[in-house]
């Protein structure tokens, strides 16, 4: 049985989310009842176990990307874990003979074979390089066929994985394509830091998530990378009451000219506050980074990141977060605007809220363990 620890990340004890419930078998493993008017936020975290996974290759030629399709833990790779491949062999036969007719014959199809090279990355620098063949296939048809590669091990001090392919068909010898690193997406890897660990704030299945992505406690002397998502950030502040609309322009349509609202954009700045049990009481706020194409989320989501100290004599961690929402008065990508209601570039202060568990003076708190992982 994997080891669970289902923990409130506020005054309480609440049952584990759907995500993590899902994610397998855990029995006898019992959660307490949720206290009345609490939130339902913490989830069970199996104490780093990095589990198995199936990666596939999605997409179309000059468009590829590599996803998590399937795992028995949650949405994130970690260290140690055990993953294979899916490959559509459709997908392979485009690349090699593009535009042909895709054969019927699964037989023929069979023929098309593929090596994928894993890169493992440290930060910045190359770590590992596996290869990964395929080893065998499944699918009843010729568009539902997928190539199925060796499982690998993702590396202990990997950050990141990168991915190319070599497609061959064997029927007639010498016939083989590739697709580049370059081609294709990285995916981040979580783990590699021990024993810095990472605490990832966001909004999942209507529910507000906070997750040691690591499992269990943070350590005790290390670093706690905070990661706020942008969802959450935009439910804090109800983001969906926020006006955003900075004037008027002219637009064309087949009844002549009409008058039309345009809208400026909405920035978050996100800040945090934290108390640790070490006599030094709260420590001031301190401002997030906003890091577009995070590494938590990937290309087109946003997250708001900061690295907190932890002591070395801490027990306990308490903290909320501070969300202030601003409207820019960007009038750039805008043509025949007739009324500007603010100055270009402009920006209003259109909400301030906190985000606290149970409101006003409540706190998310988390044990801090002294043993290293």
């Amino acid at each position: 049985m994997i080891k669970v620890r289902v923990r409130k990340a506020g005054t309480g004890v609440a049952a584990a989310s759907g995500l993590i419930a899902l994610s397998g078998a855990q029995t006898g493993c019992v959660a307490e009842p949720i206290e009345p008017g609490e939130e339902s936020i913490a989830e069970a975290e199996a104490e780093l176990s990095p589990g198995t996974g199936t990666l596939a290759l999605d997409g179309f030629p000059g468009n590829f990307t590599v996803k998590l399709v399937n795992a028995n833990t949650d949405e994130f790779l970690r260290a140690g874990q055990a993953l294979s491949l899916e490959l559509p062999v459709w997908l392979l036969w485009d690349k090699l003979y593009p535009g042909s007719p895709l054969p019927t014959d699964l037989a023929r199809l069979k023929q098309i074979t593929a090596t994928v090279t894993v890169g493992a990355i440290d930060k910045a620098t190359p770590l590992a390089s596996l290869k990964s063949p395929v080893t065998s296939y499944s699918g009843a048809d010729s568009y539902g066929l997928k190539a199925l590669t060796k499982t690998f091990i993702v590396p202990s001090k990997a950050d990141w994985l990168t991915f190319a392919l070599t497609i061959t068909d064997l029927a007639p010898a010498g016939v083989s394509a590739s697709i580049t690193a370059a081609e294709l997406s990285k995916l981040a890897v979580f783990g590699g830091e021990l024993p810095n660990k990472s605490l990832f704030m966001d909004w999942a299945q209507s529910t507000k998530r906070n997750k040691i992505i690591e499992g269990d406690d943070p350590i005790a002397g290390a670093e706690l990378l905070l990661a706020v998502s942008d969802w959450r950030a935009d439910v804090v502040v109800d983001k969906s009451l926020i006006d955003t609309q900075i004037g008027t322009a002219q637009s064309a349509s087949r009844f002549g000219w009409v008058t039309i609202p345009i809208y400026g954009k909405i920035v978050h700045e996100v800040a945090y506050g934290v108390y640790f049990d070490d006599g030094l009481e709260w420590r001031p706020e301190v401002m997030l980074t906003e890091t577009p194409n995070s590494r938590f989320l990937g290309a087109g989501r946003t997250t708001y990141e900061g690295n907190i100290q932890v002591p070395a004599k801490a027990r306990r961690m308490l903290m909320y977060t501070h969300v202030k929402t601003y409207l820019v008065a960007d009038y750039t990508g805008y043509a025949n605007v007739t009324a500007k209601w603010y100055a270009d570039g402009e920006k209003m202060l259109k909400a301030d809220k906190y985000d606290n568990p149970n409101g006003a003076f409540t706190n998310y708190s988390f044990s801090i363990s002294n043993t290293l992982p």
